[in-house]
């Protein structure tokens, strides 16, 4: 099983590196569709969404039926699930994923679009879970039959919760950063650890995020949030492959340069 997944990954790693050298080789040509491509890559890179997003509408309209319309699909997607995008929407970036796994199951973006699909799906779960739980704070409130000391541990964990919804990363932070402290082997000690490891992949510390997710797994085998953090660690894994895959394209470009 293990061996089967590893030559999973390494199959789409190198998927991802002959179509990046692909498309760098013939963008210096300057020919067509590739250099449409390149020029969405770079309006990416510089956080032109909206650029970005208008080149590979061209392509798919000139190319509605063929490639390179499933690199445009598979890149909205992208454009659309990045965290820097102001204008981010999960659902339609399943969409546009899906779209490509339906219309070319042969495109050499499949098993990438699956994974992000799974990844999005994980993100809207939690969030669904984190809202759930923060519209029954009020009913756990009310438990009589809930130890009084109890009840600051619920309200931290929530209000934890609740900033990371509203998108105050460093306050949510040190909230559960708190609540850790307190709780180090015992619940819940594991939620605030699963809040960490995610505040910490959003400011792009893949480092702290994976030492967060692997110790809630040490420290914590039967938590809930077990599986969750095994999808986490891998995700992570993968946007550090690639990271170094990029460093390496660079590196052989100033090359050839």
């Amino acid at each position: 099983m293990g061996r089967k997944r590893t030559r999973t990954w390494k199959h789409f790693y190198l998927c991802f590196v002959c179509l990046i050298a692909v498309l760098f080789f013939a963008g210096c040509g300057g020919a067509g569709y590739r250099e449409n491509l390149l020029r969405s890559d770079r309006l990416l890179a510089r956080g032109d969404y909206e650029g970005a997003i208008e080149e590979n509408r061209k392509l798919l309209s000139e190319y509605p039926d063929r490639p390179p319309s499933d690199n445009a699909l598979f890149n909205m997607g992208l454009i659309y699930a990045h965290y820097g995008n102001p204008r981010k929407d999960y659902k339609k970036a399943s969409g546009f994923f899906w779209e490509l796994i339906k219309d070319y199951p042969r495109s050499s973006k499949i098993e990438e679009a699956k994974i992000w699909i799974g990844v999005l799906n994980t993100i809207e779960e939690t969030r669904s879970k984190l809202l759930e739980r923060i519209k029954k704070e009020k009913e756990i409130e009310k438990e009589e039959e809930r130890p009084e000391e109890k009840q600051p541990v619920i309200k931290s964990l929530l209000r934890g919760e609740k900033l990371m919804i509203q998108g105050d990363y460093e306050k949510a932070l040190a909230e559960n950063q708190n609540l850790l402290s307190k709780y180090k082997d015992n619940p819940p000690g594991d939620d605030a650890l699963y809040n960490i490891g995610l505040i910490y992949a959003h400011f792009k510390d893949y480092k702290k995020a994976r030492n967060s997710f692997k110790r809630l797994l040490k420290d914590f085998p039967r938590s809930s949030r077990v599986k969750d953090a095994k999808i986490w660690l891998e995700v992570l894994n993968v946007i550090e492959e690639t990271k170094q895959i990029d460093i390496e394209i660079e590196e052989k470009k100033k090359e050839l340069r």
